[in-house]
């Protein structure tokens, strides 16, 4: 009986701190950024499918070519993972970085219509690979 009155006081003692830290983290999560000093960028880090390296290669460059299409100056860089830990390695068929540097420091959104032809790139993209992970980043002059 006295364990269970002490595991009880524990838990009444702990929740006021646990509420508190959720509450903390909350707040942090929803207090705005500041503001970019250089341009937003959109990272992600994509699996790709097997044997689909050669079409989300074709879907990088569909991409730029979209923005360029619109006048817009986004750059769409592509980092190939190398398979091994060094340098110089062979690069992974199955791991693909892309960094979208947005044009101008605007908030990273949809800045353009979802035409035929930003669904043609799309298309491309989700029939080679699967988005793993996106980061949105400010890369600082």
């Amino acid at each position: 009986m006295r364990f269970a009155s002490t595991m009880l006081a524990v838990a009444i003692l702990a929740t006021p701190l646990a509420l508190t830290q959720a509450a903390s983290a909350q707040a942090a999560a929803a207090a705005p950024s500041p503001k970019c000093d250089g341009v937003y960028t959109i990272l992600r880090i994509s699996e790709i499918k097997p044997g689909m390296m050669p079409k989300f290669l074709e879907a990088v460059a569909a991409q730029q070519a979209y923005y360029r299409h619109k006048g817009l100056v986004d750059q769409i860089v592509l980092e190939r993972v190398t398979a091994s830990a060094k340098p110089g390695g062979a690069y992974s068929d199955t791991l693909a970085i892309t960094d979208h540097i947005l044009g101008a420091s605007l908030p990273a959104g949809n800045r353009t219509e979802q035409d035929d032809e930003y669904k043609a790139f799309v298309a491309l993209y989700s029939a080679s690979s699967t988005v793993k992970t996106t980061y949105y980043t400010c890369q600082t002059k």
